[in-house]
């Protein structure tokens, strides 16, 4: 969380801190029961679930390592195939 975003907050919190104490306790109240619900459906769908809405791509399960290690293998094998031709 960066310094503006934290300004931002503080800022937010004391606008809230103003409002008559009914509607502070309603909006606690929402606050809370939105993140409960998200973090139920988080124990529910697991987190890989929320960005994967379709059939997963097949550039998905490349890590740049996995990447980098399919083009060294590759340049490995042309050089060595150049190399053992008479």
């Amino acid at each position: 969380m960066g310094i503006e975003e934290m300004v931002e907050i503080e800022r937010q919190a004391d606008a809230f801190m103003l409002k008559p104490p009914e509607q502070r306790e309603k909006l606690l109240y929402i606050a809370v029961l939105r993140s409960d619900r998200r973090v139920s459906k988080l124990e529910i769908d697991g987190c890989a679930r929320q960005c994967n809405t379709g059939m997963m791509a097949i550039v998905d399960r490349w890590t740049p390592a996995a990447i980098g290690t399919m083009i060294t293998g590759v340049v490995v094998g042309v050089m060595e195939y150049w190399r053992g031709k008479p």
